[in-house]
């Protein structure tokens, strides 16, 4: 099967140009499987992890079919990538089947809950890299609205890679959407409008919680009351910008804002990610500092 055109989906009518190997799991609107697939024709098949989602009208189709190109847009390492889109039609009934990279390393979620605690190093180092992937989504005017761990897988370099967004790149479940609005920021609690700095607040979230190793608000009141519980003797880093990204929305740091903070800038280099700077022009206020590292 030859990849389609961008403006083309391709329909395969069986799955004899993949095949299954296992099920990694239901997600709230469809199934995530790991399947064996020779992308390149090559003749050579490597694995993948494929998403299927019923789709029961032309319109659904269509969002989904628009998702996909939008993330095919967005140019960042750190965001889950797309090789194929295709419908499938099997037994009278039509999916949209989205083909990505396959993630041995499972999702931030499962690194969250081991045991041991991570490394300070480690721990910041998925923290810019989630802050450069959420940047890119919206310099392509794009908003997550459901970033959490489930939703972040981990590469075989240790890299992060951002899903939830749209229907396309959620990776949640319906069991887990309960747990989902403990991350849900408290503008949105209050019935207003998702904007850019709601994606922020996940952030803080899940700084938190690789830190702490339990997140930082078990209730929803505990989030309108802006109510967490951080250790004085923590990093003099994590009390910085934890209370400009856990606060009101009209007081919470915006992503350009908190790429272009002096101590975030510090941050990027000590953990060697200097060259990842989404924005060429950045580049510049960042190299003075080089001098100190």
């Amino acid at each position: 099967m030859e990849p389609p055109s961008e403006n083309k989906i391709e329909e395969q009518q069986d799955n004899n140009s993949y095949e299954i190997i296992k099920s990694i799991g239901k997600t709230k609107n469809g199934e995530l499987l790991l399947v064996s697939y020779d992308l390149n024709k090559s003749g050579t098949k490597k694995n993948y992890m494929l998403k299927k989602i019923e789709v029961k009208s032309e319109k659904e189709k269509d969002k989904i079919s628009e998702e996909v190109k939008q993330i095919k847009l967005i140019d960042s390492k750190f965001i889950i990538k797309i090789n194929d889109f295709f419908i499938e039609n099997q037994n009278q009934k039509e999916f949209c089947c989205i083909l990505m990279d396959y993630y041995e390393y499972g999702n931030l979620e499962s690194i969250i809950n081991q045991k041991y605690s991570l490394n300070s190093r480690i721990i910041w180092r998925i923290f810019i890299q989630i802050a450069l992937g959420i940047k890119a989504f919206h310099k392509n005017k794009a908003i997550l609205k459901s970033l959490c761990p489930r939703n972040i897988f981990i590469d075989n370099e240790r890299n992060i890679k951002i899903g939830g967004y749209g229907s396309t790149l959620d990776f949640t479940d319906e069991e887990y959407l309960n747990s989902l609005s403990l991350y849900t920021s408290p503008e949105l609690l209050n019935g207003q409008d998702y904007t850019k700095k709601s994606d922020i607040w996940p952030l803080g979230c899940i700084l938190y919680e690789l830190f702490f190793k339990k997140r930082p608000f078990l209730f929803l009141d505990n989030i309108l009351e802006f109510n967490y519980e951080i250790d004085d003797n923590c990093e003099s880093d994590l009390k910085y910008f934890l209370p400009k990204i856990l606060c009101q929305e009209n007081k919470r740091i915006l992503i350009n804002e908190l790429l272009i903070d002096m101590r975030f800038k510090k941050k990027l280099i000590e953990v060697n990610l200097f060259d990842e700077i989404v924005e060429k022009n950045l580049k510049g206020k960042y190299s003075k500092l080089i001098i100190f590292y």
